[in-house]
């Protein structure tokens, strides 16, 4: 599930909870803290060996980039010079050439990008998975109602005690009910003034 929740709801479910309770007593119900979570990412044990095979990868796609992009700019620049004194053929199969350099270089650049999208999936989201598993470890085994995330809105864990999720809905299709109960009142009104107004 996912745990990056904002303010705003919290704040909802703090306000809901300390409805009939003295400010002291909601202190003693409600515990409250934060992780940096930056921190935490970057002292990750085996996150260095994580970011030198991301930086090492990187650097492999850029020269692989790098290559086709010599390469065409090779055949741009001998096209430049025949196309003066040139002959119709060598020029046609040069363009050919180009048009396949162009596409080998578009063609990297895509798997380039996809691969290292793909590689830093696979290495980063189980460390994310195992820093969220023990978020919520810690903050039950210490008795944690909210986990906030240092220098953010978010909050990493809540306990969902405090979930008024299911009131707010509640209260919604009550006052939608009502709303509607209403606007066939005054369609009903209505009807009957015309009907009287008809029949004087």
């Amino acid at each position: 599930m996912k745990r990056w929740v904002s303010f705003g709801i919290i704040f909802a479910s703090l306000f809901s909870a300390s409805v009939g309770y003295s400010f002291g007593e909601m202190k003693r119900l409600v515990k409250v803290g934060y992780i940096d979570l930056e921190k935490i990412k970057n002292e990750f044990p085996g996150m260095d060996e994580i970011k030198l095979k991301l930086y090492e990868e990187t650097v492999r796609i850029e020269g692989m980039v790098a290559q086709k992009n010599q390469a065409l700019a090779a055949l741009e620049a001998e096209y430049q010079k025949k196309a003066v004194s040139g002959n119709s053929d060598e020029l046609a199969k040069l363009e050919t050439k180009i048009d396949i350099a162009r596409k080998e270089l578009a063609e990297t650049v895509s798997w380039g990008t996809s691969y290292l999208e793909s590689l830093k999936d696979r290495l980063i989201t189980p460390v994310k998975m195992k820093i969220n598993k023990y978020i919520k470890l810690v903050s039950i085994e210490q008795g944690y109602s909210f986990v906030f995330v240092k220098g953010s809105e978010f909050v990493a864990y809540f306990n969902t005690e405090y979930d008024v999720t299911g009131h707010i809905l509640y209260k919604l299709k009550v006052d939608l009910k009502d709303e509607k109960a209403e606007i066939f009142r005054q369609i009903k009104k209505k009807k009957k003034l015309a009907e009287a107004g008809a029949n004087p």
